[in-house]
């Protein structure tokens, strides 16, 4: 017997030409009502946050920018996100002002993904170049407090009642991030080694420590961020991995255009269980809150819920897939 559980739907394709490509959910403490809020990217560029009932609420504009919005990650919820381009971009946003806080560019390709790496300060971005390469928002954010206080200060008595929200704003930004050197160009602090695959996909592991990147060659890389080495390599998928998600320190998930989804150990680089059910390619995974459920969403337009179970010998084929019971 099948289920289906159907929930809300929430309609976020304004113009048939502009539909979402990409979305990431945060949650605001400090705003009243629905405070659960996500922020989808398009194909030509735009950005647009969303509540859960539906209402946009802020729209996020690069006038420069023509091409497909490929990535989003959330840098502090509530705060900051930053979304990656394929024209090689990447452009770091204050949540609820809309403005751009800095543009940072390195690759000489376009960039497939994004993510944070949940320090508030730092996040990784993987590119058609075959590279890995780590960004920090703290110069970014420093620049843009100096021009508010500058602003603030040359502003006569009648205006400053006007500003003082943008200035709370831009203090509320600085206090959260620790005092350091202003940058004067936002370029990337570390480049992690190239390899033989264009990145597709990257996940957080350990918080500012160690990532995890799947690739166009079919393996998955973990890479320490200090020293910016290859820990260890995941080979096991048929085609390329396009879909990297944690379970927790030791054990990830990967996703591949071979149509499974892989769980390894992380520390002994051992595929614990391979799940197969998929028309088509893995575009995403996703872990539920109880860490013992994720789901999956693929190119033959379906989401399934799976469960990470034990392994037991005879669960194997004969050519290591689960058998399905």
């Amino acid at each position: 017997t099948t289920h289906h559980s159907y929930y809300h739907e929430i309609s976020t394709n304004n113009k048939r030409r502009n539909t979402s490509k990409t979305t990431a959910v945060f949650d605001d403490d400090e705003e009243e009502g629905y405070n659960t809020f996500f922020i989808t990217g398009c194909e030509f560029g735009d950005l647009k946050l969303w509540n859960l009932i539906g209402d946009c609420l802020r729209t996020y504009a690069a006038p420069t920018v023509k091409v497909s919005v490929s990535g989003i990650t959330i840098i502090k919820p509530g705060l900051l996100f930053a979304a990656c381009y394929l024209d090689g971009s990447v452009r770091l946003w204050d949540v609820w002002s809309t403005l751009c806080l800095g543009i940072y560019r390195g690759h000489c390709d376009a960039i497939n993904c994004i993510c944070s790496l949940q320090d508030g300060k730092t996040f990784v971005t993987g590119s058609k170049d075959e590279t890995l390469k780590l960004w920090n928002v703290t110069a970014a954010i420093q620049k843009y407090s100096q021009r508010m206080l500058q602003q603030n200060n040359n502003n006569n008595s009648a205006e400053e009642g006007r500003n003082s929200s943008t200035m709370t704003d831009a203090l509320r930004l600085i206090s959260l991030l620790s005092s350091q050197p202003i940058y004067e160009e936002h370029i990337c602090e570390k480049t992690f080694g190239k390899t033989t695959g264009e990145v597709l996909c990257v996940s957080c592991v350990e918080p500012s420590l160690v990532l995890v990147a799947g690739y166009a060659d079919g393996i998955a890389r973990v890479w320490e961020v200090e020293s910016g080495i290859c820990l260890k390599t995941f080979e096991g998928h048929y085609d390329a991995v396009t879909a990297v998600e944690t379970v927790d320190r030791v054990t990830i998930l990967t996703g591949s255009m071979d149509r499974s989804v892989k769980v390894w150990d992380v520390m002994s680089a051992t595929c614990l269980r391979t799940y197969v059910d998929h028309n088509d390619f893995i575009s995403s995974i996703s872990m539920t809150h109880d860490e013992h459920t994720f789901l999956t969403a693929s190119g033959d337009r379906t989401v399934k819920m799976w469960v990470i179970t034990s392994v037991l010998p005879t669960d194997r084929d004969n050519h290591g897939l689960i058998r399905r019971h």
